[in-house]
């Protein structure tokens, strides 16, 4: 049982030591990344897409829900003098 073992960490250790010479040609972060880490940050990039999309329709959805003061105060005043309130 134990070379057994022993071939399978060997093989595990000579793929990642091939994957890490596979992708130490790349100079920049951003790819090395994605080489190293496989399928997954492709999911990862994915979500964090989603999630700045999500971002910047909720901030526009606030802009939007900005009130007119002046509005407000003029029909105010307004309700006030009619003794509506």
């Amino acid at each position: 049982m134990e070379p057994q073992v022993g071939q399978a960490a060997n093989a595990a250790a000579s793929g990642a030591v091939h994957l890490i010479e596979k992708c130490a040609g790349y100079n920049n972060f951003i790819s090395k990344a994605f080489c190293e880490g496989g399928f997954v940050m492709y999911i990862i990039a994915f979500i964090g897409i989603c999630v700045a999309f999500l971002i910047v329709n909720r901030f526009m959805a606030l802009q939007k829900l900005s009130v007119d003061k002046t509005n407000i105060t003029e029909n105010l005043f307004t309700m006030i003098l009619r003794g509506d309130i």
